[in-house]
């Protein structure tokens, strides 16, 4: 498990490495940037959604 952990840790760096070494990306940090944001906001405003309906539909119900 601890070498497993070292080497999510070593490519983790590599790829942060190899993000930051890329010119194109860094270039485009600022409109990516706030894609990135978009989608975050958009995916966890649509897991709140759907976590609110299968309560509701599920166990809401079962309380009544």
């Amino acid at each position: 498990d601890r070498l497993t952990g070292w080497f999510i840790y070593l490519f983790l760096f590599l790829l942060g490495l190899n993000v930051g070494l890329n010119r194109a990306i860094i270039a485009d940090f600022g409109r990516l940037g706030l894609q990135a944001i978009a989608i975050a906001l958009a995916c966890v405003a649509g897991s709140l959604l759907r976590a609110y309906f299968v309560y509701r539909f599920f166990y809401a119900k079962n309380k009544k």
